[in-house]
């Protein structure tokens, strides 16, 4: 095993040992993922914390404010100072379909992802 993956590898390890959160994310643009683009922002950090039993939080980073976007961030969102995205005017409506807003899916897909590289 190379160092670079041993010091990673022993450092998730601490982090778990000690109940530390691992962090990693992407700037990201309406570029990046065009119609499905579901913020009224253009651009943000999507990413992905990764807990010590491995629970993932999937969030989105603007404007000084991180937003969560899927279950687990939901969750901790009092613990952690995030705001539900389900109750925060930055998620888009969908022009297609009155009443409705993008779906998330692609944006938590791409932020989850992120958890690889923790």
């Amino acid at each position: 095993m190379s160092g670079k993956r041993e010091y990673a590898r022993n450092r998730m390890g601490l982090r778990r040992r000690l109940g530390l959160r691992a962090y990693h994310g992407q700037r990201v643009t309406r570029r990046n993922l065009g119609d499905r683009w579901p913020f009224g922002v253009d651009e943000g950090e999507l990413g992905c914390y990764v807990l010590p039993r491995g629970a993932r939080e999937a969030v989105f980073k603007a404007w000084g404010v991180t937003y969560a976007l899927n279950g687990p961030a939901r969750a901790a969102a009092a613990e952690w100072g995030y705001v539900d995205i389900h109750n925060a005017a930055i998620w888009r409506e969908d022009p297609a379909a009155a009443g409705l807003k993008i779906s998330l899916a692609p944006a938590i897909r791409f932020a989850l992802s992120q958890a690889r590289h923790c």
